[in-house]
């Protein structure tokens, strides 16, 4: 009895030494922050409905202006009410305001709509055409105020530039970025009237505890708050400045606030919430981060441009990565199983006795969790039956989740089997076998191929009839595309570079540009073949 005692204590212990998977516990200030963000994230639709209500206003102003210079006038108001939070209707609104000023013969006036423009477009992807949309433009021939959005302008592409080519181009983008910027700086200082966020400008991210003082003295103004967007800039940059010092905490709660910031505005085009779901998601935080995946998607979707793609791209990464951080924790918790029965060695049989058990009681648990799955698939099921096609996009990300996930816990039955058995051995050949990571590629192309088929279910007969009739594609079965349509697909949905694709084929750029050349020459336009292929279901899409 005494035997038996003294090995459940031992067990125990080791039982106890586990990392436990239940929600984190926050510091006192970020909790705090982390309620006031939820409630204010209830109160966003009221946020929103209030903005739609101001744009609609605007809308009517517009229906009955009586002259081109009011019309401008009124577009320029929505300018401020659309950014970052209608980017397709803006860029019909700038347009407008580019035929008033022809109209008019206004230089001026079409040189800001033009340079707001080619912003909107900096914001969502970076492209050479920006600055050639603002080629014909002599900065010195503007005001001061007009200076400052044309180098705003360019230091935002060019930073988004440097993310997309190799080190030697990238280094040449850098250098016309800082001058961009270092002009931008020098308009800022000539401004008497500049807006309060141009002076964020002037601390630099990498200053350190210079910028921090300068943007703390910022935010502690009377004039800005949490319902102002230069709130929401300063406190995002103070995230960034924290994290590059290495300040965790404070980095976390300065994220945070941004993202309260962001909810206030009711903006859509924003960073904050998104960099906030990946960190709790990383931190095991997964109610939160999902509820804030799911604005991100959202937000992106209404967007409607590349920026969505980009955030729709970014937001998978965030759940593999994160899937990959709790398979690092599992092995962890696999290597102090192991420990733990090393320690139990001599009193084999005993430990044996008790592992078994809490094998029976797992394998109730299990037994119970598998027809919780049951039921949960059949009402996601029949939600995807009835909710929209964004819905559906994001079921398909959870489900890739949840396979993850599930190969993972065969992985760890095997182990524990293992264990059970004292084939030590045996183990360290199961954490080398890589036939999980390919299962795992394999579940993702299949969720490719079905989420594309989804959302464009005419892709391939729209495809085929961009070729000559002899060398029409065709997959390799109703529900699986062959690499030539994915690559395909890749551009329909924006991703246009080789570099990209290959990398999501898992393939090389060689074989990506090969495949590429080989179906343009089978087009009946070569020439527009793959501008027509980006347009394929452009119109459907919700």
């Amino acid at each position: 009895m005494k035997i038996a005692k003294y090995i459940y204590a031992v067990f125990f212990v080791a039982i106890g030494i586990l990392p436990a998977e239940a929600r984190p516990s926050y510091p006192r200030e970020t909790d705090s922050l982390l309620k006031v963000l939820d409630r204010e994230i209830e109160m966003r639709p009221v946020y929103l409905e209030r903005r739609d209500k101001a744009i609609a206003s605007l809308f009517d102003r517009l229906a009955s202006a009586a002259d081109d210079t009011v019309r401008y006038s009124v577009n320029s108001k929505l300018y401020g009410l659309l950014l970052k939070y209608d980017h397709v209707t803006l860029k019909k609104v700038l347009a407008d305001n580019i035929a008033i000023a022809d109209s008019l013969r206004d230089p001026i006036r079409r040189a800001q709509s033009t340079i707001r423009l080619a912003y909107i477009y900096s914001l969502e992807t970076a492209s050479d055409e920006i600055e050639n949309m603002l080629a014909d433009i002599v900065p010195g021939q503007l005001p001061d105020s007009l200076q400052y959005e044309y180098y705003r302008t360019l230091y935002q592409n060019g930073k988004s530039q440097a993310r997309l080519y190799d080190s030697a181009f990238k280094e040449r983008l850098e250098c016309r970025t800082t001058a961009a910027y270092e002009n931008m700086c020098k308009v800022i200082r000539r401004l008497d009237d500049r807006p309060a966020f141009a002076d964020l400008y002037l601390t630099y991210p990498y200053r350190g505890r210079e910028a921090i003082r300068s943007l703390n003295d910022f935010i502690a103004r009377p004039d800005i708050t949490p319902s102002t967007p230069e709130y929401a800039m300063a406190t995002y940059r103070l995230y960034r400045i924290y994290e590059s010092e290495g300040e965790e905490e404070k980095a976390l709660n300065a994220c945070i606030r941004s993202a309260i910031s962001d909810v206030r505005n009711s903006l859509k085009d924003h960073s904050s919430i998104y960099i906030l779901a990946k960190k709790l998601f990383d931190a095991g935080d997964i109610e939160r981060a999902y509820s804030y995946v799911r604005i991100s998607i959202r937000d992106a979707k209404d967007i409607m441009s590349g920026h969505m793609l980009a955030n729709a791209t970014d937001i998978f990464i965030i759940v593999h990565s994160a899937l990959e951080e709790m398979a690092k924790q599992n092995m962890r918790t696999m290597r102090t199983l192991i420990a733990a029965a090393a320690l139990l060695a001599l009193a084999a049989f005993a430990a044996f006795i008790v592992i078994r058990r809490h094998a029976a009681r797992l394998a109730a648990a299990l037994s119970a969790l598998e027809t919780m799955n049951a039921k949960y698939r059949t009402a996601v099921e029949q939600l995807t039956r009835v909710s929209e096609m964004k819905e559906k996009y994001l079921v398909q990300f959870l489900t890739l989740g949840s396979t993850y996930m599930e190969n993972k816990e065969v992985l760890r039955s095997k182990i524990l089997k293992q264990v059970r058995n004292g084939n030590l051995s045996n183990i360290e050949k199961l954490l080398k076998d890589n036939d999980f990571t390919n299962a795992d590629a394999k579940t993702f192309y299949e969720l490719f191929d079905a989420a594309v088929l989804q959302i464009f279910p005419d892709f391939i007969t729209e495809v085929n009839n961009l070729l000559k009739p002899e060398y029409a594609l065709k997959p390799k079965s109703p529900t699986e595309l062959t690499l030539e349509l994915r690559i395909l697909a890749m551009i329909t949905l924006g991703i246009d570079d080789s570099a990209s694709i290959a990398q999501y084929m898992r393939s090389t750029i060689t074989t990506v540009y090969t495949y590429r050349s080989r179906i343009r020459c089978h087009a009946e336009d070569s020439d527009n073949f793959e501008t027509a292929v980006a347009e394929i279901g452009r119109i459907s899409i919700v």
